[in-house]
């Protein structure tokens, strides 16, 4: 098993890539597929959070309780340097890696990894819909 004090430290070169979003792609949620990528039916009920997880590095599980989660909650995380003045997020020099992500009723589990030499910010923001 790899360790964090195995894993390089140096900064690299990061590159850039843009797509667009190819509509014949898309799937959608509700019975019927809108008239344009505009607007979007989706159904169930949801919201976003974000949660300010302090100063951290290396490995964490962290675990956010709400009564709102259940087994059949989907969830989406992102995380993050911060946070910034104004309460936002920012992309500095760490690397922030989310690897997985469990639902199960009352709580939601994020495993992440952040790669800096020292504790810094970590913002998390969640997406939750209940279909």
């Amino acid at each position: 098993m790899t360790t964090t004090a195995d894993r390089p430290t140096t900064l690299v070169e990061v590159d850039h890539l843009q797509a667009d979003l190819d509509p014949s792609a898309t799937q959608f949620m509700g019975a019927q597929k809108p008239a344009s990528l505009n607007v979007q039916d989706l159904r169930g009920t949801g919201f976003t959070y974000r949660h300010n997880w302090g100063m951290r590095r290396g490995w964490w599980d962290l675990r956010l309780n709400t009564t709102a989660v259940g087994p059949n909650t989907r969830v989406f995380a992102s995380a993050a340097e911060g946070p910034t003045s104004d309460g936002g997020k920012f992309l500095g020099n760490a690397r922030y890696l989310v690897y997985n992500i469990a639902p199960v009723a009352g709580h939601v589990d994020v495993r992440i990894f952040i790669d800096w030499q020292t504790p810094i910010g970590c913002v998390i923001d969640y997406f939750i819909v209940n279909p």
